[in-house]
C-alpha cells in the first residue's frame, strides 16, 4: 500500500471556503481592532501576535479584515482569535487568542504553508514587543475614556486612533490636531468645533457625524466616508468632493467656473488654502495635479479656439484678398494663431494637436508670404499708376472751371493718363494672373475714358480757336 500524500494546507483546512464565506460576514462579528470591545472570555489569559502583510492601510477595509479574521480562526482552529488592532509598516495586524491558536498561526508560517491570505503575502509572524504591547492598550484605554466622555479633548492632539471604534462619541471642540483616525468608526459622532487639522481620516466613517464648525485643515480624507446626514461646511465637503469624487466633479459648473480663470498651479493650491481648504502633504499632489491639468486642458482649448479664429480670418482673407495690403493682413492672423500656440505648454493631451495646428499654420503662413512676395511688384506698379492717374483726374476735373481752357494744359493731363496706361498694361502682360489684374483692367477703362474725354474736348477748343493754345477766360481765343 503506497503512502499517501499529505494534503495541503488549504484542501486540510478548506481555506478556499472560509474565503468564500468571509465576505458575508457582517460588521463587527468577527473581527475587535477598534480597542474598547473586550475579548471574548477565555479560560486563561489570551495572548497577542503580530501578523503582517504587504501593502498599506489605504489597500485594507472592513470586509477584506473579516475575511483575514475568519481564515485564521479557521486554520488555527481557534474561533477566539480576533484583530484588535491595525497600525502602519506594512500593514500590522494585531492578533489575540489562545496560545495554541496563535501557536498554530506562527508555525503554519515558519513552516511556508501560510504564506498569503485574502490575496496579501504575509511579511512577517511574530510576538509583540514590550512597546508595541503597551501602544495597543493605551489605544484601548484612550478609546474607553473617549467613549465615557472622562478623556481631556484639549490634550488629544497627535492621538493614535486608527481604526477606533468611536461611534457616537462625543468629540465636540476636541483639539485633535495631527490624530492618527485612519479607518476609525466615527459614524454620528459629535465633533462640532473639533480641530481636525493634519490629522488622517483616511477610511474613517463619518456617516451622520456632526463637523459644523470644525477645521479640517490639511486634513487626509482620501476614502474618508460621509453621508447626506453628515454635517459638513460647504467647502469641506467640496474639497471632500475633490479627493474622492473627481470624475464626476471635473464635469461640475464650479470647475467650468474656475477653469475659466486663468489661475496657476500654485495659485490655485493658494486660493484653496486661503479658503481655508488645505491638503495633505500625501494627497496633495494627486488632487493638484488633476485639478492643475483639467484647467490646463481646458486653457489649451481656449487657446486653441483663439488661435482657429485668427486662422479662419486669414483663410477668408488670403481667398478674397484683391491687393497685397489684404493680403499682409491675412499674414498678421496667420502670426497671431503662431504665437498663441507656441506659448501653449506641453505636457497635457492636447498637446499633439497643438503641434499638428502648428505645423499647418506655419506652412501656411510661408506660402502666403511667397504669394505677398510675388504680388509686390504688380502692386508696386498698380499703386505708382493710380498716383499718376488720381493727379490727372484731379487736374481735369479743375479743367476749364475759370474759364480758361489751355490746349498745353489738356495735353499734359492727357500724357499723365498714358503714363498711367503704360504701366497699368505692363501688369496685364507681365502679370496675368496677379490679384491686381482686375483692377488694373478697370483703371485701364477709366483712364482710356478719361483720354478719350480729353480727346474729345480738344476737337471742341479747336472749332472755336483754330489756333493758338486755346479759350480764355474771356472767351477769346489765346495766343
Amino acid at each position: 500500500m503506497t503512502e499517501k500524500e499529505p494534503k495541503s494546507l488549504e484542501s486540510q483546512m478548506n481555506i478556499s471556503s472560509v474565503n468564500g464565506a468571509a465576505g458575508k460576514v457582517e460588521g463587527d462579528q468577527i473581527i475587535n481592532i477598534y480597542g474598547n470591545i473586550p475579548p471574548q472570555s477565555k479560560s486563561q489569559e489570551p495572548g497577542r501576535l503580530a501578523f503582517a502583510i504587504a501593502g498599506t492601510l489605504d489597500n485594507i477595509d472592513r470586509a477584506k479584515l473579516n475575511a483575514i479574521a475568519a481564515l485564521l480562526k479557521k486554520i488555527s482552529g481557534d474561533a477566539s482569535i480576533e484583530i484588535i488592532d491595525l497600525d502602519e509598516g506594512s500593514i500590522k495586524i494585531i492578533l489575540e487568542g489562545s496560545e495554541e491558536g496563535l501557536s498554530k498561526i506562527q508555525e503554519l508560517f515558519e513552516s511556508g504553508e501560510l504564506n498569503e491570505v485574502e490575496g496579501f503575502p504575509v511579511e512577517y509572524v511574530r510576538s509583540l514587543t514590550e512597546a508595541e504591547n503597551e501602544k495597543v492598550e493605551a489605544k484601548s484605554h484612550l478609546v474607553q475614556q473617549i467613549l465615557a466622555q472622562t478623556a481631556k479633548k484639549q490634550q488629544l492632539s497627535g492621538a493614535y486612533l486608527i481604526w477606533a471604534y468611536l461611534i457616537w462619541a462625543y468629540l465636540s471642540g476636541a483639539y485633535l490636531s495631527g490624530a492618527y483616525l485612519s479607518g476609525a468608526y466615527l459614524s454620528g459622532a459629535y465633533l462640532s468645533g473639533a480641530n481636525l487639522s493634519r490629522a488622517n481620516l483616511s477610511r474613517a466613517n463619518l456617516s451622520r457625524a456632526n463637523l459644523s464648525g470644525a477645521n479640517l485643515s490639511r486634513a487626509n480624507l482620501k476614502n474618508t466616508q460621509i453621508s447626506q446626514e453628515t454635517k459638513l461646511n460647504y467647502k469641506w465637503r467640496l474639497i471632500w468632493k475633490i479627493v474622492n469624487q473627481w470624475t464626476k466633479l471635473r464635469d461640475s459648473d464650479l470647475l467650468q467656473t474656475v477653469s475659466s480663470q486663468r489661475l496657476s498651479k500654485k495659485v490655485w493650491l493658494i486660493l484653496l488654502c486661503t479658503l481655508g481648504i488645505g491638503l495633505s502633504p500625501i494627497y496633495a499632489p494627486k488632487i493638484i495635479e488633476p485639478v492643475s491639468t483639467f484647467i490646463e486642458v481646458n486653457r489649451t482649448k481656449e487657446k486653441l479656439k483663439e488661435a482657429e479664429n485668427h486662422a479662419q480670418i486669414a483663410e477668408n482673407l488670403a481667398q478674397n484678398a484683391q491687393n497685397v495690403t489684404t493680403l499682409k493682413e491675412a499674414k498678421t492672423n496667420w502670426q497671431k494663431a503662431i504665437q498663441i500656440l507656441e506659448v501653449i505648454p506641453d505636457g497635457n493631451s492636447l498637446a499633439l494637436e497643438v503641434q499638428i495646428r502648428l505645423l499647418s499654420y506655419k506652412s501656411n503662413l510661408a506660402k502666403l508670404e511667397k504669394r505677398i512676395i510675388t504680388e509686390q511688384k504688380p502692386q508696386e506698379i498698380l499703386d505708382e499708376a493710380k498716383a499718376i492717374g488720381e493727379k490727372a483726374t484731379q487736374e481735369l476735373e479743375q479743367f476749364g472751371k475759370d474759364g480758361t481752357k489751355k490746349i498745353s494744359v489738356l495735353n499734359k493731363i492727357k500724357a499723365q493718363f498714358q503714363q498711367a496706361l503704360e504701366k497699368l498694361k505692363i501688369i496685364t502682360s507681365d502679370h496675368p494672373d496677379s490679384l491686381v489684374v482686375n483692377e488694373t483692367q478697370n483703371l485701364i477703362q477709366n483712364y482710356e475714358s478719361k483720354i478719350e474725354q480729353i480727346n474729345n474736348e480738344l476737337v471742341e477748343i479747336r472749332k472755336q480757336c483754330p489756333r493758338g493754345d486755346g479759350i480764355g477766360s474771356s472767351g477769346n481765343c489765346l495766343p
